[in-house]
């Protein structure tokens, strides 16, 4: 075998092994996906006022602006969404709430009562969760 086949073949060895070690360590991102009938809940949560954007329960995406949650009996600024899944293909979920003057937002996504996606942010400057 010649020096330079050697080599290639070393290269080649050396780049399979980085590639399978990134896969391990960075693994891509999912968006939440459901199936028909499958029962979803969005909670939203900030301390201030805040945008909101969500796919809602027909597959397209929600916009809301300068929302501001209702405090519920345990403290907590908070809303809900939920639906059921209709699309027989299913649809994916997704949630972003977003606070430009920074500050305490969350997200949480449940699948069926379980939850499937969580996020939280509390900057002081701009503050995002997003859950997909």
């Amino acid at each position: 075998m010649h020096a330079s086949t050697r080599r290639a073949a070393a290269l080649g060895s050396a780049l399979a092994a980085v590639g399978a070690a990134l896969t391990v360590l960075a693994p891509s991102a999912q968006a939440v996906g459901l199936d028909q009938y499958d029962r979803v809940r969005y909670r939203m949560c900030a301390d201030t006022v805040v945008d909101i954007e969500y796919t809602n329960a027909y597959g397209n995406t929600s916009t809301q602006r300068n929302i501001y949650f209702k405090r519920q009996k345990n403290g907590a600024r908070c809303g809900f969404y939920d639906y059921t899944v209709r699309d027989e293909y299913g649809s994916y979920a997704s949630v972003w709430v977003t606070a430009e003057n920074g500050g305490s937002v969350s997200c949480t996504i449940w699948r069926n009562g379980r939850v499937v996606a969580k996020s939280n942010d509390e900057n002081s400057f701009y503050s995002s969760a997003a859950c997909y």
